[in-house]
């Protein structure tokens, strides 16, 4: 895997369990053909489903056979065979010719036979079976008539083991002919769609290259001060660096984006006010000017409605929330440690509190075989000065780059008021030529409106709460650095690792609930 490498990479595991004797199979491959459609449109992108599709089956005669073949050939997804009993066994229960030699036909071209359960407890072998599916499945396809299980480890019993883990279900109703989602399948296809979407950002790729190569250069470095680097870590930045670095160049693009639409709408909103106030005093004769007025709020609007369409503040939240959250995730992983709700604060793993198991399926075999292992004195070492360390470099950048923002706002707008009253006052007192009064009532309404413009664009920039959020954060992770000094054990490590996940969870919520409701809208 090169540099080059950008990808969130998809796995996804479709679940079959459902009745054998099925009469009419047409209605049903016309629901199968709509679930397909569901999932090609969230893989738009992908060049092939080969290395992405895998459909978990028993391989039963009705069923799992018909929506295995379905898959097979509107997907191309590959086929692993999950067996209540020895082969040989189980095809004494096929009820017809046809049945067992579609079913050889199947175990010919399956990627993997796993035999779950064994032939001395039949009922109990086919609960097994069907768990295995459902614990390894991302969603399951149920041909299901809905009504309660007769015996052990039939397609109710599956079903309703499906509902008590909230595994999302395409439920094909066998009784009335009908099919819809259940459980969490939205939450499902929602984290399929930002996945997607993240793979399909176009990212200039030469500049990408050298984003991963600096950063790689980075962290090689501080690594290296805190003693020898382990090949284990070479691995992780030769594979997720390039993952981590895009996401955060798409989170600066649509952060600039944002702010850029944000600050364009509030002045083209004042430039047309200003165009207005001028075309009324100065040249009330020359109604065409008003023309101007109407191009600067068609492109506001245009502004507006490019911020909504490719919703560049989403984006922008999203992609910031996984680049921070994936950083810290890697390292604390990298310690050896297991920290999965620090990842789950990213769009991109977690929808509603359903994490994309898959990714972090990917993350694990990536840390596994670095097989990094580093006692407690550099483990600590790199807690301080790769996390919490650089959160405070990080806050102490971010509090003054706020403060200097927020008094250079607050000075100008001190400064706009100031020319107003003198504006007001000189066109009041009216001891000037009617020219330099109108040009003094002129400014009485353009100043005011461009400091209205300019205390919108600073509100809708936080500085203040960036100013006092990070001022809170330094304060809390210099705490927190105190605090491992006194760490001596792996079970206080373990407790203090929690609170800082704590800590570190918390800032990403109040900064996610602080820009959450900032959606652009156009100027009153």
């Amino acid at each position: 895997m090169t540099t080059e490498y950008k990808k969130i990479p998809i796995q996804i595991n479709i679940g079959i369990t459902g009745h054998r004797n099925l009469d009419d199979i047409g209605w049903i491959n016309s629901h199968l053909e709509y679930f397909c459609k569901d999932l090609i449109q969230q893989l738009q992108g992908e060049d092939s489903f080969k290395d992405i599709l895998t459909v978990y089956s028993a391989l039963a005669d009705g069923a799992d056979q018909i929506v295995a073949e379905n898959l097979i050939k509107n997907l191309d997804a590959n086929l692993n065979a999950i067996l209540p009993m020895d082969k040989t066994e189980y095809k004494k229960e096929f009820q017809s010719k046809k049945a067992q030699l579609n079913f050889e036909k199947l175990i010919k071209i399956s990627s993997r036979i796993i035999v779950e359960g064994d032939s001395t407890e039949r009922e109990e072998a086919f609960l097994k079976s069907g768990k295995f599916i459902v614990n390894n499945c991302d969603i399951l396809i149920a041909l299901w008539d809905g009504k309660p299980a007769n015996g052990k480890g039939g397609t109710a019993e599956i079903v309703s083991y499906a509902n008590e883990v909230d595994k999302p279900i395409f439920w094909v109703n066998t009784q009335d002919y009908s099919a819809k989602y259940l459980n969490s399948s939205r939450q499902f296809f929602e984290v399929l769609k930002k996945v997607n979407e993240f793979n399909s950002e176009r990212i200039h790729k030469k500049k990408l290259k050298k984003e991963v190569e600096n950063y790689k250069k980075f962290v090689t470095k501080k690594l290296n001060e805190l003693g020898p680097t382990q090949d284990g870590w070479n691995e992780y930045l030769r594979d997720i660096s390039p993952i981590l670095v895009k996401s955060n160049m798409l989170s600066t693009k649509y952060h600039n984006l944002y702010y850029a639409a944000g600050t364009s709408i509030y002045l083209l909103s004042t430039f047309a006010i200003l165009i207005a106030s001028l075309q009324i005093i100065f040249f009330p004769a020359f109604v065409e000017i008003i023309s101007i007025e109407v191009i600067s709020i068609i492109l506001l609007i245009v502004v507006y409605w490019l911020s909504r369409k490719f919703n560049w503040h989403h984006k922008w939240l999203s992609y910031r929330s996984l680049t921070e959250n994936l950083r810290i995730f890697l390292f604390l992983k990298l310690i050896g440690k297991n920290v999965p709700t620090i990842i789950t604060r990213s769009d991109f793993i977690l929808v509603n509190d359903r994490v994309n198991h898959n990714f972090i399926k990917y993350l694990d075999s990536i840390i596994n075989k670095s097989k990094v292992s580093l006692p407690l004195n550099k483990t600590k070492n790199i807690l301080s000065n790769l996390i919490i360390s650089e959160q405070i470099n990080y806050h102490r950048k971010k509090m003054s780059s706020a403060r200097l923002k927020e008094k250079l706002f607050s000075r100008i707008g001190v400064t706009l008021f100031i020319l107003t009253l003198f504006s007001a006052l000189m066109h009041l007192i009216h001891l000037h030529g009617e020219f330099i009064n109108k040009l003094f009532a002129a400014f009485t309404i353009g100043f005011p409106t461009i400091g209205a413009a300019l205390t919108a664009i600073k509100n809708q920039r936080e500085y203040k709460r960036d100013l006092q959020r990070s001022e809170k954060m330094i304060e809390k992770l210099a705490q927190s650095s105190e605090q491992l000094k006194d760490v001596n054990t792996l079970s206080e490590l373990d407790n203090y690792l929690f609170n800082l996940q704590e800590i570190l969870l918390s800032e990403q919520r109040n900064w996610r609930f602080i820009y959450k409701y900032h959606e652009l809208e156009t100027a009153a």
